[in-house]
């Protein structure tokens, strides 16, 4: 679908588009990361309710069910739908921000590392730095195969060899009291 609105896109189609910043980093890491940041008709909002599309301002477009698109789409030709989920759009992109024109991957592998050595999930790492569990697992994968591992223990410890992990701060002894 990406694909498909970037050629649309450059047909001269109009769209108008707001994605979760998730959605946006999981599709730019997926495919055509550069023209997706580069195209000046997305934006992104952590403010989005649901995927929403209009088609050639005649149809509306909702999922039956927004955490289980699989369930399906409802189309809209209603002049009253139409004109409502066009507004919201609309809206939502007025007010939301273009994408960052680069991601910092050195900064991400980096973050992605640190939350991993401090414990974390795959899925809490990705939601704490608002980008999709496969892209937290892809950068997993690859430094996985740059450091040549196979473990998150190995990795952990050829990270900290290479210098990608910053060494923990050395804490003060345990002081024991004894009693009077």
């Amino acid at each position: 679908m990406i694909t498909t609105l970037l050629r649309a896109a450059n047909r001269g189609v109009t769209i108008t588009s707001v994605w979760t910043p998730d959605f946006l980093a999981a599709a730019c890491a997926r495919a055509a990361g550069d023209q997706l940041r580069a195209a000046d008709w997305i934006r992104q909002s952590a403010d989005v309710p649901m995927r929403m599309l209009v088609v050639d301002q005649q149809t509306a477009v909702l999922p039956v069910d927004a955490s289980d698109l699989a369930q399906g789409a409802l189309a809209f030709r209603t002049p009253a739908l139409r004109q409502l989920v066009t507004n919201l759009i609309e809206q939502l992109h007025r007010d939301a921000t273009p994408p960052p024109l680069q991601t910092d991957s050195t900064n991400r592998r980096a973050d992605v590392l640190t939350l991993l050595n401090d414990g974390l999930t795959e899925a809490a790492i990705a939601a704490r730095l608002h980008i999709h569990v496969r892209t937290v697992g892809r950068i997993i994968a690859n430094l996985r195969n740059e450091l040549n591992v196979s473990t998150p223990f190995q990795l952990g410890v050829a990270a900290h060899q290479h210098g990608l992990i910053p060494r923990p701060r050395p804490t003060e002894p345990e002081r024991h009291h004894q009693p009077a």
